[in-house]
């Protein structure tokens, strides 16, 4: 069981950072190519976020730095692991932006 201090979520929040390095440019791009439709800006960018960029970024990652996966397991962390503590911030982050949405819209 992977304790939470400071040292570990370190190692989490640099591989969030490695991950979207890859993530947000691209959900960046599908967000402004449909951002030319009738699509919600803000919207598409979370979902893409969640969805296909990250997909996407997490088999970049697994193709150009598949040997940095020993250092976060010798840190106590699995892939699936680092996978979903990634996948849990950036859902916080979708629901900390619903939520402030909501509340300008009111």
């Amino acid at each position: 069981m992977v304790r939470c201090n400071l040292l570990s979520m370190r190692a989490v929040l640099h591989y969030y950072k490695a991950i979207h390095s890859f993530n947000i440019p691209f959900s960046l791009v599908v967000c402004f190519l449909a951002g030319i439709g009738s699509f919600n800006i803000f919207v598409t960018f979370f979902v893409s976020l969640l969805t296909a960029g990250f997909l996407l970024s997490v088999y970049f990652f697994e193709i150009k730095y598949a040997n940095k996966y020993y250092l976060y397991f010798n840190k106590g962390f699995s892939k699936f692991k680092l996978i979903g503590w990634v996948y849990l911030i950036n859902i916080v982050f979708f629901i900390i932006y619903i939520i402030i949405s909501y509340y300008v819209k009111s």
